[in-house]
Parts: C-alpha cells; structure tokens; sequence
C-alpha cells in the first residue's frame, strides 16, 4: 500500500459540526477549543533503538557517552534544514532512531505544505503500509494536541505490532489511545455509495480492540494542526489485539471500555466516545481520503482514535484495554 497523504478535513465541509451536537452519518470530526497542554520532558536518551542503521549497537546505547556524539551530530544536522523535502527527511531519522530534536516548523505555513512533509517522511521511513491512523476523534485529545479537529497519517508497516506484549518507548511520547481497530473488506467507497455509518459497516469485516500511541520527533510540542499533521499525524505505533470476535457492528457503541495500568483501574469510557458511534471515524475517513483523490481499499486497517483522553504511559507500566465482550489487549512498555 502507498502512503496516501491525509491531514485535516477542509473547514468548508458541509455537513460539520459543533462540539455538541449529536453526530449524523457521514458527518466529520466535531471541532474544540485549541488549547495543547504540556508535554513530558524530551531530553534523555532512547532505551532502545528503532532501526540500527541510524543509531549505534544496543550495548552502545546503554552508556550515555557513547551515544552523546550521535545525538549532537543529528542536531547539528537538523539547525540546518532549510527546505520542506530536508524537514521530512529529519523527521524520518528522528522517528527511525526515537529521538526528538529542535526543527524549523516554521516552514509549515499551509496544509498543503504539511501533507506533503508528511507523505515525504512516510516514503522515507517505510515502503509499506497497512492502513490508517486517526488521532483527534475524541474532543479531549484534540484540546491536548492544539487540533481543531482530526487528523490522519498511514500506518507504516514497521509501526503496526500483531499483538506485541511489550513496547520500548521513544523519546517524544504523548500518551496512549484506547481505540478499536477495523479491517475493510472491500473497496469503500464504491462508485457512487453514499459514505455514511451504514455503508461502513458494510465495507467491514473485522474489528478488534487495540492501543495507538501517540508522540512527536520534534523537541516543539504540537501546538497547531499544521505540525502535528506534518509530524506523521502524532502517530507512534499500533498495537493490535487478538482476532477479532463476532460482533454486530451497529452495536459497537454500546460497548464499554476500562484501561488499567499496571492493574489499576485508570479510565472507563465507552466506544460511543467514538464520534458518537465508531463506525463514523470509517466514513469520516473515507470522506477525507475521496477528497483527496482516494480511498480505503480491502486489506486496510482504519485505528479509530481513542475513545478516552490520552493515557500518558511511562517504561515499566503495563497497559491493559478492554473493550468487554469485544476483547482486550496489553502491552508492558520498556
């Protein structure tokens, strides 16, 4: 699959909406206040690396000394990027090694210009994908990461983990999403369908709980869409559940979901948290990616974006989400 560039939906779409509104099929993500709150502390260094080709051997890593000089080579690089194509590059090596360094967002100044340093970094960080990660469908998270409403970005196929029990966390991270995680059967949306909540469970054949994580390669918080779109949507990885379970799916909003760390319970919420039912984020996209051109093809994954506020979730914790009698996932962070 080729990464499709997605960011935010055009403002002038018809059928948006306010915060409070109940959602309609096919409608798109409900908008919020832009307030980013703060964000963990960058500076450090990786507990494990992510691709060794940017970033000296394991046994390197654990003396700071030796991974001191390639850090300050990879800043001294990245003062330098003067042009959209050189910030997409740094932000492909950041994500590959799990750093963050400072990065002259100011070159963002359009969405255009966003989704094409994103689409630039995907191409440069992977050659495969496996669908698409939203992040913003919950208004809470939108408030976190300065967005207006939800962004998108494919899911690399290096950053999507069949039911991976353990985690290594990079430099950068957020928090966690607590979503579902579906998989389209077929092409959507076919020639002439109308993209509604019907149509998308049409379109699916599969849906199982799962965990999104949420960070940025950038030592600058994302304090506005533009960033944060360019910034791989704020997407870390995708951790899948178990195989997915028989569901009704126009009944996904009945399910409740309860995360706990390490044992404790730490949220409860429900999927109708989700854009009011899960299925809308399935057309919310297909929406998005028909407007550019696009669209969601069998075999796609589609992350829902979470269903509650982001869980910040540190080395040593153990997550565990459960969506009921949909399933649960786990996963301990190193």
């Amino acid at each position: 699959m080729r990464p499709s560039p997605v960011g935010a939906p055009r403002s002038s779409r018809a059928n948006s909406r306010s915060p409070g509104e109940a959602p309609a099929p096919g409608s798109s993500v409900p908008r919020g206040p832009v307030a980013p709150a703060p964000l963990p502390d960058p500076d450090g260094i990786p507990a494990k690396s992510f691709c060794e080709s940017y970033i000296p051997a394991r046994s390197s890593i654990s003396k700071p000394n030796a991974i001191r000089p390639y850090l300050a080579a990879v800043r001294k690089v990245t003062t330098m990027v003067n042009s959209l194509d050189e910030l997409a590059q740094a932000l492909a090596r950041n994500r590959s090694a799990g750093i963050v360094t400072d990065l002259p967002l100011s070159l963002l100044q359009s969405e255009e210009a966003a989704k094409a340093v994103q689409s630039a970094a995907l191409a440069a960080f992977d050659t495969d994908f496996r669908g698409y990660a939203l992040v913003g469908t919950h208004a809470t998270v939108r408030r976190s990461l300065g967005l207006r409403e939800a962004i998108v970005s494919p899911i690399p196929n290096r950053a999507c983990f069949e039911s991976r029990k353990t985690f290594p966390l990079p430099r950068g991270m957020i928090g966690a999403q607590c979503e579902l995680l579906f998989t389209i059967g077929r092409n959507y949306p076919a020639a002439g369908e109308t993209v509604d909540r019907q149509s998308a469970a049409d379109a699916i054949v599969a849906c199982r709980p799962a965990i999104g994580l949420v960070g940025r390669r950038t030592r600058t918080a994302p304090a506005n869409p533009l960033v944060a779109t360019a910034d791989f949507a704020c997407h870390v990885a995708t951790i899948c559940g178990p195989s997915p379970r028989p569901i009704n799916w126009l009944d996904l909003d009945k399910l409740p979901m309860t995360a706990r760390i390490d044992g404790n319970l730490v949220m409860s919420a429900s999927a109708s948290d989700i854009l009011g039912h899960p299925l809308e984020a399935v057309a919310w996209l297909a929406l998005n990616l028909v407007d550019d051109g696009g669209g969601l093809n069998a075999g796609d994954l589609v992350a829902t974006g979470s269903c509650a506020p982001l869980l910040q979730v540190i080395p040593g914790q153990t997550l565990a989400v459960d969506f009921d009698t949909l399933g649960a996932v786990n996963c301990a962070f190193e």
